[in-house]
This record gives structure tokens, C-alpha cells and sequence, in this order.
């Protein structure tokens, strides 16, 4: 399903994706106010333009160095009846990982701006180690999760740093001692069944956080 779930993009994130696309070659066709790609029909293919209004789902891709941005696409048809041409609405991408296996990047939280809770109690002292819009790895000084790595379901909610509070359940996959005699272990969590809403949320704050990584990451001129 597309993301239909938008706040506003920022003047500085509006910029980014411009030059993201112009890089791609699609340049001015962007209006990235309002997340839209027009669609020119003019002499295309009908049984192709058909296959486009009907198909279960539309992505877009764009590459940015080692990482591939997937957009969500939806058809907007509401400009139709006024002449204006059909558009392609985009919300944040989900990031991936374009070098060797595919998946989504996890993004490490500056100090402590996630903070978890954990309604059944079973965690104490949960930090955020790293975090991407299909789960989570957090340390914990709780021992009560099994040790074992059986998967067990869990549900918690963040409180992430550019919107309220988010619920999301999943599944523990893994549970490992940190390191011997610290008495706090690794618990990866991977996400279930996450509503449009919070899919979005997450996808915004992978999406600032990688960039504000990338941005410091960045040799410094001069």
C-alpha cells in the first residue's frame, strides 16, 4: 500500500529530493510540494498506460551512492476532470542497502532522542541501538526475555523526536548477552503488521536521521 499518510517536507528535504531526481533525469517534472509526478500520456502506449492505473502497487527507485531510495507511489486522479494531467503521489522512501544483500537501513539514534516503553514491564532500561522502519536492536539490562532467541511477540511504543508516540508490535527474533558480566543483553525486534501511519512516521525518521549521518560522515572542504 502507499504511503497516503504525508506531513510537510521541509524546504531542506524539498532541495534534497529535487537534486535526487534531477540526478535521475527527471529534473523540473518534480513538484516536490506537493509529492507528485505528473504522468504525460501524450502518445504512450494505451494497453501500457492501462497496466499502469491498474497495477497493485508502483515504486519508484532512485539510487544515491551505496543506497537505493524506494518511493511508494499511488495514482492521483483528482486533477482529471479539470484537464490537469494524472500525477504520482510519493511519501518518504524506504531506504535500502544497494550493495550486497538488500534490506532496509538501520539508522543509529543520536543519544538518547528514542525512547521506549514497554507497557508488560518485561523490559527495564531499553536504549536504541539502531533503528529502521522493519525493526529495531535495543540493549536492556532484563534478563527475563528468553535467552534461547525463541521468537516471542512484543509490543511497544516509541516516542520518536519529530512526532508523537507510535505503536508498533513485533516479533524478539534475536537475544544476546552484550558482553559477559555487564548483565545487559542485545534484543532485536523485528516489526509485525505495522499500520500506514506508523510505517510513515518511522520512514521519516529513518529517512532525517540517515541524512543528517551521511551529512556528517561528509569530508568538510576547506
Amino acid at each position: 500500500m502507499a504511503d497516503r499518510a504525508h506531513s510537510g517536507l521541509t524546504q531542506d528535504e524539498q532541495d534534497f529530493l529535487r537534486d535526487l531526481f534531477a540526478e535521475s533525469g527527471i529534473g523540473g517534472e518534480l513538484i516536490t510540494e506537493s509529492r507528485a509526478l505528473n504522468i504525460d500520456a501524450s502518445g504512450a502506449d494505451p494497453d501500457l498506460l492501462r497496466q499502469l492505473l491498474v497495477a497493485d502497487s508502483l515504486h519508484l527507485f532512485a539510487r544515491k551512492g551505496p543506497f537505493l531510495l524506494k518511493f511508494s507511489l499511488y495514482i492521483d486522479e483528482s486533477g482529471s476532470e479539470s484537464g490537469r494531467p494524472l500525477a504520482l503521489r510519493f511519501g518518504y522512501p524506504t531506504i535500502l542497502e544497494s550493495q550486497g544483500t538488500e534490506r532496509c537501513v538501520r539508522v543509529r539514534p543520536a543519544g538518547d532522542e528514542i525512547v521506549v516503553i514497554d507497557p508488560s514491564g518485561i523490559l527495564r532500561r531499553p536504549i536504541v541501538e539502531d533503528i529502521s522502519s522493519s525493526g529495531l536492536a535495543l540493549s536492556d539490562e532484563s534478563s527475563e526475555i528468553d535467552l534461547a532467541g525463541t521468537a516471542r511477540p512484543i509490543d511497544l511504543v516509541l516516542l520518536l523526536p519529530d512526532g508523537n508516540p507510535v505503536s508498533v508490535r513485533g516479533q524478539v527474533v534475536r537475544v544476546k548477552q552484550e558482553s559477559p558480566g555487564q548483565g545487559r543483553h542485545l534484543v532485536a525486534v523485528q516489526f509485525e503488521d505495522t499500520d500506514e501511519e506508523t510505517l510513515v512516521a518511522l520512514k521519516r525518521y529513518v529517512f532525517r536521521r540517515h541524512r543528517a549521518l551521511v551529512a556528517a560522515a561528509r569530508p568538510q572542504s576547506g
